[in-house]
């Protein structure tokens, strides 16, 4: 255990120091970016070493690597004896959009080390404990499988569903219900070891920005590997309820749907849910929870829903297709992403650097914009190899752009739109480009693109340089994208991690 732990120690002080080292590449990365595209050069403010490293001498990664043997046999002799804490952790808090406030707290290098290797251990040792409508947190199991589960579920001539969430699932369940139906319950394949590490983290001391400290006396800690293994084992209570009434449900921590095919069994999971409130003392969100729907696009006898929006996805009798909150958020992206490459430097700096503008079409910056947002789209293909693969004379294992996670939708009529969304989106840039280019280069013939070049690319002098403009398709990535899930199910396609499938 001593030797699994110090290589656990220093892993994590090594991604909290790559996590540093980032930054500062980041930093150094800007400053070339600002003078390749604006001939000025900028200083910014040195990066600082975080002020979390100062906590405690446990939260400093060089601390951390030259003493790691040290910390694990420490660490491991503690447990045992039944002596161990937790350095006091310190803790970050946000807001929500609801107001309130989510309180995430970071521990030290060699506790959040032992938290990771037990957290591993006990989800990988219970994965047949958990019901098989649980999907958060399990490493044979992701969203997508959810998602494909759902879709199966809804496919019934009447349906009614129900959409429960609770708020601050993590930090307002019971203590005693922990201890009593996790840790002492015996329903979990847990070693003594495994329980006394779960209750020290239970109990722990943090620290806020202000200096002022406390000790956790319910929930579980947000930012603490053993609370995903603990929020599971404490949902699974409620999936053991449901599991006995008639119907299916997908459990995704602590978002679930309910699908039942009679009005009784619906009302029947209300109470699974009001009594496992009581017990936890989780409270219901009322804002997120629907009650009981048929699912319809006819009005019924009852409330009717038409659509439901889960996991980044949005159903109807129509089929799956992407919500539109995911479509904005992959809006939000491509615009960001033509903002950073077009408009950016040259407004915040007072200058363009001119050499990037050749004759009075090639604008260097916009062909580094195309490929960035190709990079999102397509993942690390072009619109040939998407192509030829789905032709059949190439072959991906895996996509990894955006449009990957939402293999499962029955329509690309969104995915379309997105391409034209896409067109009337750049064309905007570059008419914003265009004045830019005007004012500082003195370029007043510049030419616009049309939508047609801009789509095939046909603008550039391909017989002088050698490189693929045409713009990703989102349709096409959505095609090549569903072949992967036919041909190699969830590993055929990567989870974005821009927040799509959220």
């Amino acid at each position: 255990m001593e030797k699994v732990l110090e290589k656990e120690i220093v892993a994590e002080a090594k991604r909290r120091l790559g996590r540093y080292e980032d930054r500062l590449r980041y930093r150094e990365k800007y400053l070339e970016r600002v003078q390749k595209r604006t001939g000025v050069r900028v200083t910014s403010p040195t990066v600082r070493k975080p002020r979390i490293w100062s906590h405690h001498k446990q939260f400093h990664p060089a601390y951390c690597l030259s003493h790691a043997r040290f910390l694990a046999r420490s660490i491991v002799r503690s447990v045992r004896l039944d002596q161990y804490n937790p350095i006091p952790s310190f803790r970050f808090s946000f807001r929500k959009p609801t107001g309130s406030l989510r309180h995430v707290d970071v521990f030290s290098i060699p506790d959040a080390a032992l938290a990771k290797l037990l957290s591993e251990a006990m989800r990988e040792r219970n994965q047949k404990v958990f019901s098989a409508t649980s999907f958060a947190y399990m490493s044979s199991k992701n969203s997508l499988d959810a998602v494909f589960r759902l879709k199966q579920y809804l496919k019934s001539d009447k349906v009614y569903i129900s959409k429960y969430d609770f708020s601050d699932y993590f930090g307002s369940i019971s203590t005693g219900f922990i201890e009593e139906k996790v840790l002492s319950s015996g329903d979990f394949l847990l070693t003594k070891f495994e329980e006394r590490v779960v209750r020290s983290y239970l109990g722990h001391e943090y620290i806020k920005r202000d200096g002022t400290s406390g000790r956790r006396s319910m929930g579980t800690p947000q930012g603490n590997s053993v609370s995903l293994f603990v929020a599971n084992a404490v949902g699974h209570h409620l999936d053991s309820s449901l599991d006995k009434l008639s119907g299916n449900y997908i459990r995704y921590a602590d978002d679930s749907v309910l699908v039942n095919y009679s009005y009784e069994d619906a009302i029947g999971a209300i109470s699974a849910y009001r009594d496992f409130s009581r017990d936890t003392g989780v409270t219901v969100n009322q804002v997120k929870t629907t009650g009981v729907s048929i699912f319809s696009q006819r009005d019924e006898e009852m409330r009717t829903v038409s659509k439901m929006d889960f996991l980044g996805y949005q159903f109807s009798e129509g089929g799956a297709t992407i919500s539109n909150a995911g479509v904005e958020r992959i809006k939000k992206r491509c615009a960001q992403i033509l903002y950073e490459s077009l408009i950016l430097y040259p407004e915040r700096h007072k200058s363009l650097n001119c050499k990037r503008i050749d004759g009075n079409r090639l604008d260097w910056d916009f062909v580094s914009s195309i490929h960035r947002l190709r990079s999102y789209i397509n993942g690390p293909y072009s619109n040939a190899q998407l192509q030829d693969f789905l032709d059949g004379r190439k072959r991906i294992k895996a996509l990894s752009g955006c449009v990957s996670y939402y293999c499962l939708v029955d329509s690309i009529t969104d995915f379309s739109n997105l391409d034209g969304w896409l067109v009337w989106a750049i064309k905007r840039a570059l008419t914003k480009r265009a004045k830019l280019i005007k004012k500082y280069c003195g370029n007043a013939n510049w030419t616009e693109l049309t939508s047609q070049e801009l789509i095939s690319g046909s603008w550039f002098d391909r017989d002088k340089f050698d490189y693929d403009v045409s713009l990703p398709s989102f349709v096409l990535a959505l095609r090549a994208s569903k072949k992967c899930w036919a041909q190699h199910g969830a590993l055929g396609v990567e989870k974005p991690d821009d927040g799509s499938s959220g």
